[in-house]
C-alpha cells in the first residue's frame, strides 16, 4: 500500500510531466487529460474537482440547449464548447401554402438562421477531427398562420435545422480544454510544492508543541497526534465530526495545563475546564504583565513581537472558540468539508505553537507545579 507521502511524490511527477509536454503538439491533449485523472486519483481529489476530466474524455450529456440550465451547474457544458452557427432547414419536396410547415421549412432553407448548439463531443473526437461535422436541431415553432385554419385545430411547429462544425472550430475547443489542462496542472503542482514546504513546519511546530507539553501531559500529545491523522486520512463525515470533537477537548485540556495558579490573584479559583475564554484571558494577561516587567521601555523590537503574535492569537482564538462554544450535533456535520476541518487543524497546531513560543518569551516554566 502506497503511503500518502509516496502518492504525493507520484503526483507531483505526473503533474510536472504534464506542464512540460502541454506546448509539445506530439502529445494529445486527450493523452494530457489521462495523466490529470491519473494526478486526481493519487491526490485523492473531490469528485466537483475532477468532473469536468472524465466530462471532457467521454463528452458532455447531450440534451436540448433550452433544458441545459436546469442541470446541476457541475454536468453543464463549458462556455468555450458553446458555437452559433447558421443552420438550414431541409428543403421540402414540396411546398403547399395550406401547410405552414411545409412553408416555413422553405423559408429557413433559403435564409439561414443564426443558432446556439452544445459541443458535447470526446475530447478526442475534437482534436483528431479532419472533416467538419454535421450538427442537427429541433426547434419547436408556434404556428401563427392564418392558413391553419385548415387543419382542425393549431398545432405547434417543430423544424428540423441542420448545420455544418467546421474542423477550425472543433480544434479549437480542443485547445480550451488543452489550456484547462494547464490550469489545473499548474494550481496543483504549486499547491503540492507549497504543501511540502508548509509540511515540514507544520511538523517543526508539532514537535515543538510535543516537547513543551511532554512532561505536563502527555495523553494531550497523543491525543494531538490522532487529531492530526484523521484529518489527513478521513474522509467520512463521522470522522470529521470526530477530529473536531477532539479539537474542541484539546483546546480546553490545553489551556488547563497553561493556566497556572500563579496567574490568579488570591480570591480566583481555577476556572472549569469548559470555561475557555475565561483561562484564555488570564493567560494572556500574565503574558502581557511579564513582558512589561522583563523588557520594559527598553526592548522595543521584543516587545513589538509579542504585541504582533498576540494580535495573530486573538484572531485564530476567536475562530477557535467558536468551534469550542458550539457543540457538534451529528445533523450539521453534513454541512462540514474536508477543507474546513484541514483549516480548523492546521489553525489548532499554529495557535499552540504561538502561544508556546509567546509563553517562552516571558520566560515559562514548563515543569509541573
Amino acid at each position: 500500500m502506497i503511503d500518502i507521502s509516496s502518492r504525493k511524490e507520484k503526483a507531483l511527477e505526473i503533474l510536472e510531466s504534464i506542464l512540460n509536454d502541454i506546448e509539445d503538439s506530439n502529445v494529445t491533449t486527450t493523452a494530457l487529460l489521462y495523466r490529470c485523472q491519473k494526478a486526481s486519483k493519487l491526490l485523492d481529489l473531490d469528485e466537483s474537482e475532477t468532473l469536468w476530466i472524465n466530462l471532457e474524455l467521454v463528452g458532455y450529456p447531450k440534451i436540448p440547449i433550452e433544458e441545459e440550465m436546469k442541470l446541476n451547474k457541475k454536468f453543464r457544458v463549458p462556455a468555450y464548447r458553446h458555437v452559433i452557427l447558421p443552420a438550414k432547414s431541409p428543403r421540402p419536396p414540396f411546398a403547399d401554402p395550406r401547410y405552414p410547415h411545409t412553408m416555413l421549412q422553405l423559408q429557413l432553407s433559403a435564409a439561414p438562421l443564426p443558432t446556439p448548439f452544445l459541443i458535447t463531443y470526446p475530447c478526442m473526437e475534437l482534436e483528431t477531427a479532419n472533416q467538419p461535422k454535421k450538427l442537427v436541431f429541433s426547434k419547436v415553432v408556434e404556428n401563427e398562420s392564418d392558413s391553419s385554419s385548415y387543419f382542425r385545430e393549431k398545432q405547434d411547429m417543430v423544424v428540423s435545422l441542420e448545420a455544418i462544425l467546421p474542423v477550425e472550430k472543433m480544434r479549437g475547443m480542443s485547445y480550451s480544454i488543452r489550456a484547462k489542462v494547464h490550469d489545473f496542472a499548474t494550481w496543483h503542482f504549486v499547491a503540492l510544492q507549497f504543501g511540502n514546504a508548509f509540511a515540514s513546519i507544520f511538523d517543526e511546530t508539532q514537535n515543538l508543541i510535543a516537547i513543551k507539553l511532554g512532561n505536563l501531559n502527555p495523553v494531550l500529545i497523543e491525543l494531538l497526534k490522532e487529531t492530526v491523522s484523521k484529518q489527513e486520512r478521513g474522509k467520512d463525515p463521522l470522522e470529521w465530526k470526530q477530529v473536531l470533537d477532539n479539537v474542541r477537548t484539546i483546546i480546553r485540556r490545553f489551556t488547563g495545563e497553561v493556566l497556572r495558579s500563579t496567574m490568579l490573584s488570591d480570591s480566583e479559583a481555577m476556572p472549569g475546564e469548559s470555561a475557555v475564554k475565561t483561562k484564555l484571558d488570564k493567560i494572556l494577561k500574565w503574558i502581557k504583565q511579564r513582558s512589561q516587567e522583563k523588557f520594559g521601555r527598553k526592548y522595543e523590537v521584543e516587545r513589538k513581537a509579542i504585541r504582533k503574535t498576540l494580535d495573530f492569537l486573538d484572531s485564530h482564538t476567536t475562530t477557535l472558540l467558536k468551534l469550542v462554544n458550539k457543540p457538534i450535533h451529528e445533523p450539521d456535520i453534513k454541512y462540514a468539508t474536508k477543507g474546513m476541518v484541514d483549516r480548523v487543524v492546521i489553525a489548532l497546531v499554529v495557535w499552540m505553537g504561538n502561544m508556546i513560543e509567546l509563553l517562552d518569551m516571558v520566560d515559562y516554566s514548563w515543569k509541573l507545579e
